[in-house]
């Protein structure tokens, strides 16, 4: 079945599957930016050479414009703590080799006017993107190493991996939808996401149980902790150590699953009702790709739980 590609009528990507590597925190971007930068280096030292063509940097950024001599030290502009401490909003998106939808991207958002103890419900965002075909070279074992170590560098409240189903430029949701929404729906093991936006409402909550789940301190504590939440998730899922919280493992590779012939993931389930009491779910930024079908992104939202 993978990988997946779906061309638009212009020949550019619609819909393609890859691994997404996420984090949110809730804190002012020029105190996590340090840590995104070691983040952008080892993505920089992971992926092979000759796949950056695109960049979007700024927050008044529309289009992505070709990678040049000068677009990594923009980026790492972004990133110089001084500076961003100088601006709201910080941000940037690099990526290859196609322009939308590429299978490589390191995408990063955030704002200063972000705080833990802030009663507005928007956080920051880091978000990789690596192709499945490079995934399947560097292996499950050696993406999870690759994660972890990002972890150690940011004091996320929560984040995951995941087998995905993505779709390119903005105006193309809806079209993409058409395809993402029913593969989604029979593969529970696929994640769907709009993160630029579902950062608007997440708070400190997670995007529910993907293959590897991060959850910081924080979210460790309100479900009771780690020895509380390895007696209730199945024994072959695995919690490891993720910087300052944990991960959890269900399974030893990403698995899609498929309703239609009953494989419905029962680690993603034990996962799922553990962590169900911080999960967000009612994320209407999803809605465009479920053609604002509320009924069926409430039944991909709950996939593992109903």
């Amino acid at each position: 079945m993978l990988p997946i590609r779906h061309y638009d009528s212009d020949g550019d990507i619609l819909v393609r599957d890859g691994l997404i590597l996420a984090f949110f925190l809730k804190q002012p971007f020029h105190k996590m930016a340090p840590g995104i930068r070691h983040a952008f280096d080892a993505w920089l030292a992971l992926i092979p050479e000759g796949n950056l063509k695109w960049a979007m940097i700024g927050a008044n950024a529309e289009i992505h414009k070709p990678f040049n001599s000068r677009t990594l030290k923009r980026c790492f502009d972004q990133l110089d703590p001084q500076k961003a401490r100088k601006r709201n909003i910080s941000s940037f998106d690099i990526q290859g080799k196609d322009k939308y939808n590429a299978g490589f991207c390191f995408s990063t958002v955030g704002s200063n006017d972000i705080h833990e103890d802030s009663a507005r419900s928007a956080t920051n965002l880091l978000e990789i993107r690596i192709p499945t075909e490079f995934f399947q070279e560097l292996g499950p074992d050696g993406f999870i190493r690759f994660g972890l170590t990002i972890s150690e560098f940011l004091a996320y409240d929560s984040g995951y991996a995941s087998l995905a189903l993505n779709f390119g430029y903005e105006s193309a949701a809806w079209e993409a939808g058409k395809l993402i929404a029913p593969l989604a729906l029979r593969h529970p093991g696929f994640d769907i996401n709009n993160n630029q936006y579902s950062r608007f409402v997440l708070d400190r909550s997670c995007r529910g149980a993907r293959w590897i789940t991060f959850l910081g301190p924080h979210l460790t504590e309100r479900i009771g902790g780690k020895q509380s939440l390895k007696k209730k998730i199945d024994p072959g899922a695995e919690i490891m150590q993720a910087g300052n919280g944990i991960a959890i493992r269900a399974g030893a590779e990403p698995e899609i699953g498929d309703l239609n012939r009953k494989q419905d993931l029962p680690l993603l389930k034990s996962v799922a009702a553990a962590i169900e009491g911080i999960s967000y779910f009612n994320d209407s930024s999803l809605k465009v790709l479920f053609n604002e079908d509320e009924d069926k992104l409430e039944k991909w939202e709950r996939r593992f739980l109903d």
